[in-house]
């Protein structure tokens, strides 16, 4: 007559976990749903003046690109683009306002996000040092060469602390 009730007890518990598993989603998606208007008004605040902002990216660019090609120029053509004939004349590059200031939040960021690119931004092309710190990033599972940027760009920082920059 109740021949019924056993099938319905095998699928109650599936049924309740789906549920909870809704439950709990629901919850995660609100969480990450409130995280995102703060975001915004930080991003907001952060980019206020786009003006400076693109400014500083053409720039950054600019000065980039000239760099590649100097290197690349140098290994050509070391005698008219190498160390050398840098040091003798005096480069656009160097003529550009030297701005002196400590490690920023951004630059703490970039270090734990990417530590070889960290390293490449301390250091330049110094293609050694980044391959090592690529490497320990990649193959030992991170915080290796997360330890190797942090030594590098400690140790360049020392350096530059008896330049005419220290603070």
């Amino acid at each position: 007559m109740f021949w019924f009730l056993p099938l319905i007890a095998l699928y109650i518990p599936p049924i309740a976990m789906v549920i909870a598993f809704i439950v709990y989603f629901w919850k995660v998606l609100v969480a990450i749903f409130s995280i995102i208007p703060p975001i915004m008004e930080m991003a907001f605040t952060l980019f206020l003046n786009p003006t400076k902002l693109m400014n500083d990216i053409v720039t950054g660019v600019i000065v980039g690109i000239t760099l590649v090609i100097e290197a690349i120029f140098g290994f050509l053509n070391p005698a008219k683009y190498g160390v050398e004939a840098k040091n003798r004349r005096k480069l656009k590059l160097d003529s550009i306002e030297e701005n002196c200031y400590s490690t920023s939040f951004m630059n703490l960021i970039l270090l734990i996000v990417c530590p070889p690119f960290a390293v490449f931004q301390a250091l330049g092309f110094k293609i050694h040092e980044i391959a090592i710190c690529t490497l320990l990033t990649v193959y030992t599972y991170y915080f290796p060469g997360l330890l190797y940027a942090i030594l590098i760009i400690s140790h360049k920082m020392k350096k530059n602390k008896n330049s005419k920059c220290s603070t």
